[in-house]
């Protein structure tokens, strides 16, 4: 017992004694994307802001970090600092590097106290361009848009070699589900200078891209090499459909009821609402009721709840007729829902049950003992 008191009070005193460090701890700017210049000296200004009031260590980390240097190691609380970065005059590290500039909170300010420290770090990027020619797709993408509005397939490649390289670039399309090539699109062919961008922005044929599910792949060649990179992209068209629903509900009570609505429209729809009737085996009407109005962002699937009055309704096999209202327009579902009869719960009786056997057994043991002496 005493051991166990020890290490009680132990723990309390602990607790009392740890240093609470503030999760407010910033670093600003967070990034810089920067290329490689052979011996040049580049000044980088932060501001180190935390609300604990203790002393920051500046310092920095990752790549090229031997080359940094600063104004000051140290700063109290919160204020700017800057970090001179001088850059070495060959490197092997090509590509993209990352060099972190990082504060971090002095453990020794915290004092007696048990103490963890909190460190944040900006990050500067530093392109390396590669020996020979070199390109990189930096972005692409391609536009979700209803049909007949203006859709456009953007890419962005990038020269990251030291040499000029030529480029051939084109994009594929498919019909999602489907690997059967639906589209070619034969982009301009580019050279691109060393460190320069070469941009594309073609727009898609309004009348050939139906609405649906689509996945663009851009293919860039050059030096004997090629890269690829896919986005999936819609067409959209105002239509909206149900997708799913709650399949039971308990007989004698009302229930909640969930409807799942999907969006194919690139807009927003306001004000979409559901529309339940509940139908018998003989087709007759059996209950209805209406969810609540929400409104769908583009392309969005989401739930609409309404409540399923099933108190006079037998158990058995019904029929969910389900209709959306949305924009003036209705579209209509439907699905077998079960109304199921009240379980029963056994959990609280056989906890009873074996609470009442306990305290038998207990009573006939002390009873017996009791006899016997």
């Amino acid at each position: 017992m005493r051991v166990n008191y020890f290490l009680f009070w132990l723990g309390v005193i602990v607790l009392f004694n740890i240093a609470f460090v503030s999760a407010g701890l910033s670093i600003s700017p967070a990034k810089f994307e920067i290329d490689y210049q052979p011996g040049v000296e580049l000044k980088f200004s932060f501001l180190a802001e935390s609300d604990s009031g203790k002393i920051l260590d500046v310092f920095a980390g990752g790549e090229f970090a031997e080359f940094v240097s600063f104004d000051k190691s140290q700063i109290n609380g919160s204020g700017s600092f800057t970090a001179v970065l001088k850059m070495p005059e060959s490197t092997e590290k090509y590509g993209r590097n990352s060099l972190y500039i990082r504060a971090s909170e002095n453990l020794s300010s915290f004092g007696g106290g048990v103490g963890t420290s909190v460190s944040v770090g900006a990050l500067i990027a530093i392109r390396v361009p590669y020996p020979g020619k070199y390109a990189e797709i930096t972005s692409f993408s391609a536009d979700s848009a209803n049909f007949g509005d203006d859709a456009y397939i953007k890419a962005d490649i990038a020269s990251r070699g030291r040499d000029a390289v030529s480029i051939e670039a084109k994009v594929i399309t498919f019909k999602d589900g489907d690997e059967t090539e639906f589209d070619r699109i034969a982009l301009s062919e580019a050279v691109i200078g060393p460190a320069d961008t070469k941009s594309y922005n073609h727009l898609l044929d309004k009348q050939k891209y139906l609405s649906g599910n689509y996945r663009a792949k851009l293919v860039i060649s050059f030096e004997g090499k090629e890269l690829t990179q896919e986005v999936n992209f819609r067409i959209g068209t105002l239509f909206m459909n149900v997708t799913n629903w709650t399949r039971q509900a308990e007989a004698g009570k009302i229930s909640r009821f969930f409807l799942t609505g999907e969006s194919f429209w690139g807009n927003k729809i306001q004000n979409v609402y559901g529309a339940v009737n509940i139908l018998d085996k003989t087709g007759n009407l059996a209950g209805s009721f209406k969810t609540l109005t929400a409104d769908f962002a583009p392309f969005e699937k989401k739930e609409l709840e309404g409540y399923i009055d099933a108190t006079e309704l037998k158990s058995g096999e019904y029929t969910a007729e389900m209709t959306l209202a949305y924009a003036g327009k209705n579209t209509t579902s439907v699905g077998r829902i079960d109304i199921i009869k009240k379980s029963f719960n056994y959990t609280l009786p056989l906890i009873i049950g074996g609470v009442l056997i306990i305290l038998a057994f207990a009573y006939f043991y002390f009873f017996a003992r009791k006899r016997k002496k």
